[in-house]
């Protein structure tokens, strides 16, 4: 696992996992990215928020022709800070996904402050608990 700052859609590695608020407006600077680049993406989430209520701890996955895979991490909702079981929730289900898409290596953005405000070394130990196998191919953007 590498640790690294910087813009995670930079990567070189074709996915990335953002934590994401359950009907996100995609303000910040890592999803505002993705809104501009894909509208459709943010519209394709609000409906899927709308219509299937996902809870905390889920993940939603979206991908375009010719982009990245992008795997959001539903870890907050109503403006209220991800917790520990969130993220491990989020995390169990994320490693489904990685083994459903065949990815073996992503990008994890921790570089958001109203999804993270737990510090950097819980979220890496709940990743290494859940990731055992992949902790060589993770890089985490801070």
């Amino acid at each position: 696992m590498k640790v690294l700052s910087g813009n995670v859609h930079q990567t070189q590695f074709d996915t990335i996992v953002l934590p994401t608020e359950i009907m996100d407006d995609f303000k910040d600077q890592a999803h505002f990215h993705l809104k501009e680049m894909w509208p459709s993406m943010y519209k394709d989430f609000r409906h899927y928020c709308k219509t299937r209520n996902p809870k905390l701890g889920d993940v939603w996955t979206w991908r375009g022709a010719g982009s990245k895979t992008y795997i959001h991490l539903l870890v907050s909702q109503n403006n209220r800070p991800a917790s520990v079981h969130d993220y491990h929730s989020a995390f169990k289900q994320l490693k489904t996904e990685l083994m459903t898409l065949n990815a073996d290596q992503f990008a994890l953005n921790l570089n958001d402050e109203k999804h993270l405000l737990l510090k950097l070394e819980t979220v890496s130990e709940l990743l290494q608990n859940s990731m055992e196998e992949l902790t060589e191919k993770i890089e985490i953007y801070q």
